[in-house]
């Protein structure tokens, strides 16, 4: 894989794993400018899988140590594994870039949000907001009124723009 840019990199976690869990350390400033950083640790336990795609599973995880006052307390991995018959498909470096891109502020509305990623020799893990209402397929098993229709039409093509605008492209997306 090749190196990641400046934005990847800094998204990358601090983990260690346990047999049940992914514990994150983070460091924050302390309170006054004469502190020193603080170091803080959460703990990540495996609730249930969310769903399966072409390249991967993403699980539901609870957090039963949260460190920081402000932090997400569930959250979805998507875990995309270094799977040979994957792995020719999959640029994982370009998969992070636009994940990560996309997370920053000025693309919140359009996207969901990323928390950051890690991996293990086996797989990348890309942590992102839980979105408890599913995905957009889930939500139109039934008929949705020609309002509101209209209006996630609009959603997605802002989405799409947005990529497009920035040299990427979405290898996987599905009507409903």
């Amino acid at each position: 894989m090749p190196p990641h840019s400046d934005l990847v990199q800094e998204s990358r976690l601090e983990t260690s794993y346990s047999l049940n869990s992914t514990r994150h350390i983070f460091y924050e400033r302390g309170t006054s400018g004469r502190d020193r950083r603080v170091r803080l640790k959460e703990r990540w336990k495996r609730q249930k899988r969310l769903g399966q795609g072409a390249y991967g599973t993403v699980w539901l995880e609870k957090c039963d140590r949260p460190a920081r006052p402000n932090g997400p307390t569930v959250r979805a991995v998507k875990e995309i594994p270094f799977d040979s018959t994957t792995a020719d498909d999959i640029d994982y470096h370009l998969e992070l870039e636009a994940v990560m891109k996309f997370s920053q502020q000025r693309y919140l509305p359009s996207f969901v949000q990323s928390f950051g990623w890690f991996d293990t020799p086996e797989a990348i893990f890309i942590t992102m907001e839980y979105v408890p209402n599913g995905d957009l397929q889930k939500y139109l098993a039934n008929p949705i009124p020609e309002d509101e229709a209209k209006v996630i039409a609009c959603q997605l093509a802002e989405g799409l723009r947005h990529m497009h605008r920035n040299g990427f492209t979405h290898r996987d997306l599905k009507p409903g």
